[in-house]
């Protein structure tokens, strides 16, 4: 392989963290330095996001964007959940029992516990005891999130979000993880609607539970 190849290979590569307790969790973090290909290379669900609490739980690829939906739960080991943000927080959830799952969290949503919803939903696929293990992505920070011109109000995604984890499971029933880069501070590195307007491209998120090894992924 040629070194510009390799360097042209290096350069679209995701940040990819895994900060759960199974680490075939894999969370990768598609962003302005490196855009999610196209078309992606393996089963995916993607959500249409409109800014609601609706949430699917999930066993196959789609061909189109799930309509309504703003957060997505699976069991399917290589079954790929996206979520696509330009400052709304990306949320990334797993059970011990084998659930994953995503959620796009923006104002709207996070008001109308978007969260919760999803934590509602995947207790009714979990039968056993476990702490809930969550991420929370890179999103807009307080500072920048100005919602009143008038009032000065500002709106704090992770803040509100964490005190739902606080409220519906209690502090000592999950772990949290947060990435608390701005993506309208940090716009060398990510899309940012707030700070680029109408039409920036987006951020994406991509949690998947990898199959062992030898298995195949769902079609």
């Amino acid at each position: 392989m040629s070194s510009n190849l390799t360097l042209a290979t290096l350069l679209f590569m995701p940040r990819t963290v895994r900060p759960f307790s199974n680490p075939a969790v894999k969370i990768d973090v598609w962003d302005r330095l490196s855009p999610p290909p196209q078309p992606w290379p393996q089963p995916t669900v993607v959500m249409q996001q409109v800014h609601g609490h609706q949430v699917a739980l999930v066993t196959e690829a789609t061909d189109e964007r799930l309509p309504g939906i703003d957060g997505v739960l699976t069991r399917q080991a290589g079954l790929s959940l996206v979520v696509r943000h330009a400052d709304c927080l990306p949320i990334v959830l797993y059970h011990p029992s084998g659930i994953i799952g995503a959620v796009h969290a923006g104002r709207r949503g996070t008001q109308q516990q978007i969260l919760i919803e999803a934590l509602k939903l995947a207790q009714t696929q979990t039968q056993t005891a476990g702490l809930w293990e969550i991420w929370f992505g890179p999103a807009i920070c307080k500072e920048c999130y100005e919602v009143n011109r008038t009032t000065g109000e500002h709106f704090d995604l992770l803040a509100e979000n964490q005190q739902q984890l606080v409220d519906y499971l209690g502090p000592e029933n999950y772990t949290l993880t947060l990435d608390t880069r701005c993506t309208c501070h940090q716009t060398a590195e990510y899309y940012s609607y707030r700070r680029e307007g109408q039409g920036v491209p987006m951020n994406w998120t991509v949690v998947t539970l990898e199959p062992p090894e030898g298995a195949k992924s769902p079609a």
